[in-house]
């Protein structure tokens, strides 16, 4: 099992190709008289300008066809073409999702290919399966994708221009960014993490915080593995100091109230003293227990039950006679667990470890089992220190009680 392989996901036009090119390009072929500049177009993303209103739905009927890609071809933005190559050449895998669909394949690898992108296979490209152009679908199609390469990937980002872009970023849970090529306006306004950006230098800077960010999660969640699996540990000393303390109040308390020969209020405090302390013993002694830290029953107290506290009686009884066969509770038996292996044929060893994991972890990837292993551990350590809090409180109430028959004691 391997680590998951970086991707970012890149729309193509007015993010990676410059748009407004082709359209100035297509605009002053339809009408050469037109004034307009290509800052303008890129104002004027839709074209809703009253100049180009009669002209309007012949330039996009170019715009989104085969041959007008191949005869008004475009450059992309700067810079942009450098970051992406150096991207593949660390390993990363680029994944370009955009709303061309698949009558425009070869007219836009080709545009690509003369802006200097490296089209192998560490670079994929997905077209919009639909030749009628519905946002809502677009929306739809890219959020898909990008859920379906979390699966397998590690997905840094999705970098795009327009609200669809930025949506189904946000709907896949993956970081966006938002690259302002134009003046569009997003429906979700500063929408919680998505990044902006006006130039692919930006960009760069962007997604090394993003992939720094990643690996500092990464190492913190193994940081906090190691922290709960310790404090695991620490809620059990605590717990057994508290058995101790405990033992020793109601001791102290049960002597002390052996002396008082007359019903008065000093009894009642020995009395609460001595309920108290037992209560606390029984609770360190719930918190001692030990807890499943994983598989579906996790944070849960191994013996939880009548039988299973008969079982424990009886299995206590065997270790101290020392019967070797009954050494283990349940199908915990290690033995008896290596005997079953060595009776299966070659195959089904090989399949064991990863039925083991996938039974335990509910995953055989890593990074999920990672997390879940994280999980088990903090819930295997909450359901300790609850019953430790609530110890360590009854533990300083018997003390007060002590100390209250102390004082009036001494008062008499």
């Amino acid at each position: 099992m391997k680590n998951l392989i970086p991707l970012i996901a890149i729309d193509i036009d007015n993010t990676i190709i410059d748009t407004s090119i082709r359209k100035y390009s297509i605009i002053k072929k339809i009408n050469p008289n037109i004034e307009i500049s290509i800052d303008d177009i890129r104002d004027d993303f839709y074209l809703k300008d009253n100049s180009l209103k009669d002209i309007k739905d012949e330039i996009f009927k170019i715009l989104n066809s085969n041959i007008g890609i191949e005869q008004n071809l475009a450059t992309s933005f700067v810079n942009c073409t450098n970051v992406i190559n150096n991207w593949i050449k660390e390993g990363i895998k680029v994944v370009l999702i955009t709303a061309r669909d698949l009558s425009q394949r070869k007219a836009t690898q080709k545009e690509l290919k003369l802006n200097g992108i490296n089209l192998n296979n560490e670079l994929t490209i997905h077209f919009y399966p639909n030749k009628e152009y519905d946002k809502n679908d677009i929306l739809s199609y890219k959020k898909s994708l990008l859920e379906s390469y979390k699966k397998s990937n590690n997905i840094l980002c999705f970098i795009g221009d327009t609200d669809t872009d930025i949506s189904a970023g946000i709907n896949a849970s993956v970081h966006t960014i938002q690259f302002e090529s134009s003046n569009i306006q997003i429906e979700k306004e500063n929408p919680l993490g998505v990044y902006k950006c006006r130039n692919w230098y930006e960009v760069n800077r962007v997604v090394e915080v993003i992939k720094n960010k990643t690996i500092e999660l990464s190492r913190m969640r193994d940081v906090f593995s190691l922290q709960y699996a310790s404090w695991l540990t620490d809620m059990d000393e605590k717990a057994k100091n508290n058995v101790v303390i405990g033992l020793g109040l109601s001791t102290i308390a049960g002597a002390l109230i052996s002396k008082e020969s007359n019903l008065n209020i000093e009894k009642f405090f020995l009395i609460f003293s001595i309920f108290l302390s037992i209560l606390s013993v029984i609770f360190s002694l719930l918190s001692i227990t030990p807890r499943r830290t994983s598989g579906k029953n996790v944070g849960s107290r191994i013996t939880n039950s009548v039988k299973g506290t008969l079982r424990s009686i009886r299995y206590l009884f065997y270790l101290l006679f020392g019967f070797k066969s009954c050494k283990y509770m349940g199908d915990d038996d290690p033995v008896k667990y290596f005997e079953s292996i060595k009776n299966m044929s070659i195959s089904e060893q090989r399949v064991l470890h990863y039925d083991f994991i996938l039974d335990k972890l509910f995953s055989t990837d890593p990074e999920a089992m990672k997390n879940v292993r994280l999980f088990s551990l903090r819930s295997a350590h909450y359901s300790k220190i609850y019953p430790n809090k609530i110890s360590s409180s009854l533990t300083i109430f018997s003390i007060l009680f002590l100390l209250g028959w102390t004082i009036i004691q001494s008062i008499k």
